[in-house]
């Protein structure tokens, strides 16, 4: 993967690249289980958090993404980032709060 295609796509999430090399071949497994993911055939419960102004993932696009899913809940923070649990740790704790209790 060009480092500048990795930086590029971090800028527009919303990060900051780490420290050092990045682990290409972990990189390129993560993307790889991405592309091949078709959670719509998932029979199990979701709870989703998503930034209004996702650079990445626009929420009409999310929403696509999740349709036909048995989405519990969806909770949309105001920001412009990809990286909910950098940019909003409590947010996400929270909903994970959520949806363990709901399940047990």
């Amino acid at each position: 993967i060009a480092d500048g295609v990795l930086a590029e796509f971090v800028e527009r999430a919303g990060g900051e690249l780490p420290q050092g090399q990045p682990d290409a071949p972990r990189l390129i497994e993560g993307l790889d289980r991405l592309h091949r993911l078709d959670g719509r055939a998932c029979p199990l419960p979701v709870w989703r958090l998503h930034a209004d102004q996702d650079p990445i993932a626009p929420l009409a696009m999310a929403d696509a993404s999740f349709a036909g899913m048995n989405v519990v809940e969806r909770r949309v923070r105001p920001s412009t980032d990809h990286l909910s649990p950098l940019a909003a740790p409590h947010a996400c704790a929270d909903l994970i709060r959520v949806a363990l209790e709901a399940l047990s």
